[in-house]
């Protein structure tokens, strides 16, 4: 076994070590991971649903349902929740995405107890005010006209998407304008009800704290809350779209903007788990190349961004998009990044170049393991999409023994020309 194999196992194992796990009685699992490295933690609470997991006329709830969460419960109206947090010298936010929507308080040890019962709290008595709904779906209105109709690279983006997912991912997280505006107070009701429970929750702490005490408290604030009788599975109806091989969109912009991308499994709907590992890696060879060639030797591109997601709920993609620089052609541009994968399909990378992209993926992975909110983030998400927090203590290994063969393998079999689908952004006169 290489020295760089033992690094990447050494590595791995140590990233989370004193990580430990508990299952309370309702379904709510606790995982804890001790750094006593300062004395702060971060506690975070994921509830397994996202847009991925939305009705075809309710995209975008669960993301109105997190600006709900924000408005008061029973025991904590309006907006005591953060104004006890601040007071506290903590920080608090959330988020939602395509498989999980989650909250976290990150704060000076000594007030883990504070923020697990303000959490319990509002996973069971949350307000619902017909005021502050009308308020707060007018925030989100305004919020993606701000995002994606008054960006167009944004509305390309959401338009690939629909076009390129042959899943849930096809919707956009913040929710289709009609969905948005058609909401009614009963359905954030009838959301909340159904997902936000201790069965479908996992809760996270990072920090200077004591696993066994963490176990005790959550048990406390949470082993009462009951999970509702069993309800009917939601059909996801996805939208009625025929999959076009190129689509394009005017807008008036002043830079036009290319995307484009290849169907691909992800580590969780894979039947081999070193093709997408291998998938993974090919990404960052990709990125280094045509970054190298592309935008800083020829500068025909101000910018460009090969992206996989390997920790996807559902099948994903090999994500290419481009912004060309002035003067430039779209078309010469995607040619050239045709050319580079043929390049990788004939001839192998070298191993000096494997080893140096490895390298770098090695440094990442040390810097991001100082931070408890990174540490924190990649265990609740692991978790919550199905792949268990255990999984990312393989990445480092996978990724080490992963070969140049296997890189061209894997671009030969997936990055074919009969694959791609691309979308145009093709600026219009203001």
């Amino acid at each position: 076994m290489n020295s760089f194999i033992l690094l990447g196992l050494f590595l791995s194992s140590f990233a989370f070590a004193n990580t430990q796990e508990m299952i309370l009685q309702n379904g709510l699992k606790i995982i804890v991971k001790e750094n006593h490295k300062a004395p702060v933690f971060i506690s975070q609470i994921w509830y397994k649903v996202g847009a991925s997991d939305e009705p075809k006329n309710l995209t975008g709830i669960s993301h109105m349902l997190e600006h709900m969460m924000f408005k008061g419960t029973t025991n904590y109206p309006n907006d005591s929740f953060s104004k006890i947090i601040a007071k506290l010298g903590g920080q608090e936010n959330a988020f939602t995405s395509k498989d999980y929507t989650g909250y976290y308080q990150k704060m000076a040890i000594g007030n883990l107890d504070i923020a697990l019962k303000l959490e319990a709290d509002r996973m069971k008595n949350l307000v619902f005010s017909q005021a502050e709904f009308n308020k707060e779906r007018n925030v989100v209105i305004e919020e993606r006209r701000l995002r994606i109709e008054d960006k167009p690279n944004s509305s390309l983006i959401e338009l690939f998407n629909k076009n390129f997912y042959q899943n849930p991912y096809q919707r956009p997280v913040i929710g289709w304008m009609k969905d948005i505006k058609s909401y009614k107070l009963s359905d954030l009701k009838q959301w909340y009800q159904r997902w936000y429970i201790p069965k479908n929750a996992t809760i996270v702490v990072v920090g200077d704290v004591k696993t066994q005490d963490v176990f005790a408290k959550v048990k406390k604030y949470f082993s009462h809350i009951k999970n509702p009788t069993q309800q009917e599975k939601l059909n996801i109806e996805l939208e009625e779209v025929v999959t076009k091989s190129y689509i394009s969109l005017k807008r008036k912009a002043n830079i036009h903007f290319y995307i484009f991308g290849f169907p691909a499994p992800s580590l969780k709907t894979t039947d081999n788990k070193t093709t997408v590992y291998a998938l993974d890696v090919l990404s960052y060879v990709l990125n280094k190349r045509l970054e190298k060639k592309l935008v800083k030797k020829h500068n025909i591109a101000s910018s460009i961004n090969v992206s996989y997601s390997l920790n996807d709920k559902y099948d994903t993609g090999f994500i290419i998009s481009f912004i060309p620089s002035l003067g430039q052609n779209n078309r010469d541009i995607k040619n050239e990044i045709l050319k580079e994968i043929e390049k990788i399909k004939q001839t192998k990378i070298t191993l000096k170049e494997l080893e140096v992209l490895k390298t770098q993926l090695e440094a990442s992975f040390i810097y991001a393991k100082d931070s408890i909110s990174a540490q924190a983030y990649t265990i609740g998400a692991l978790e919550t999409v199905g792949l268990s927090w255990q999984s990312y203590e393989q990445y480092l290994p996978q990724i080490t023994k992963i070969t140049p063969s296997q890189i061209q393998t894997i671009a030969q079999q997936l990055l074919t020309k009969e694959k791609i689908i691309s979308a145009e952004l093709i600026p219009q006169k203001f």
